[in-house]
């Protein structure tokens, strides 16, 4: 075993200790699994060919990693659907979720774990299955129309406004947080297209759009529509602020 740092977007995240893990360069269609324990966390963005940090800590959650580090070492990200479930039943789960391969991870002395995602690809909820004894969800996935994000890590360059983006997400960041524009100058557009729409705080409803959009220009483009809508939304709400 040995220690590598990890970059996720635009900042550094903490060393893991490296455990023996699947190459994801090597994972094909034909090898992903029908049955995928899912993570439902609003407006959490897991896109292909990225990293995403999680730290688990719920019983649940934690039965669902180490049934995952067991077998194949998928975890599908999902988001929640508030459209759907009521204070009764667990939500609603929208209809596209991203897997991600446990690349990394650390057991901590409290009993949690920290762990690094890398995304492997999106695959379509066909069925929401009996929760799994360990009290995870888990559903019937569908990977057929998403082959072409296995190979994601080697995206196309493709034309995109960096800096109207960087602008956007940067009015968006709450109070005293700033975007590291140092660190955006060294990604590729691919890249940095992931880690902002990712770290944009945007709505879930938003979030699952950019997640079902192509990747590329088509995925620049609605960030960009996403950003400039929320930006508005939030002027427009100031102004009436400051009017009363």
């Amino acid at each position: 075993m040995k220690q590598k740092p990890y970059k996720r977007g635009l900042r550094r995240v903490t060393p893991f200790i490296w455990h023996e893990a699947q190459v994801v360069s090597e994972v094909q269609v034909s090898r992903l699994p029908l049955e995928v324990p899912v993570f439902p966390l609003a407006s959490v963005l897991l896109l292909p060919g990225a990293l995403l940090p999680l730290n688990i800590f719920e019983p649940r959650y934690l039965a669902m990693v180490e049934h995952a580090l067991a077998g194949d070492r998928l975890i599908g990200m999902v988001h929640p659907d508030p459209g759907l479930g009521d204070q009764h039943q667990s939500p609603g789960l929208m209809p596209l979720g991203c897997a991600g391969v446990i690349e990394a991870y650390e057991r901590q002395a409290d009993g949690r774990i920290a762990l690094m995602l890398t995304g492997v690809g999106r695959f379509a909820l066909v069925q929401e299955l009996p929760l799994h004894p360990g009290g995870f969800r888990r559903v019937r996935a569908d990977w057929s129309n998403y082959a072409g994000d296995i190979a994601a890590g080697d995206e196309p360059d493709f034309p995109m406004d960096r800096d109207a983006l960087c602008g956007l997400v940067a009015k968006m960041l709450p109070e005293g947080m700033q975007l590291n524009r140092a660190a955006a100058e060294n990604l590729s557009n691919a890249d940095l297209l992931r880690a902002l729409a990712m770290q944009a705080p945007l709505s879930v409803w938003d979030k699952q759009a950019l997640l079902e959009s192509a990747p590329g220009e088509p995925r620049a483009q609605a960030l960009t529509a996403a950003l400039e809508s929320a930006v508005a939304i939030r002027l427009s709400a100031q102004v009436s602020t400051r009017r009363h």
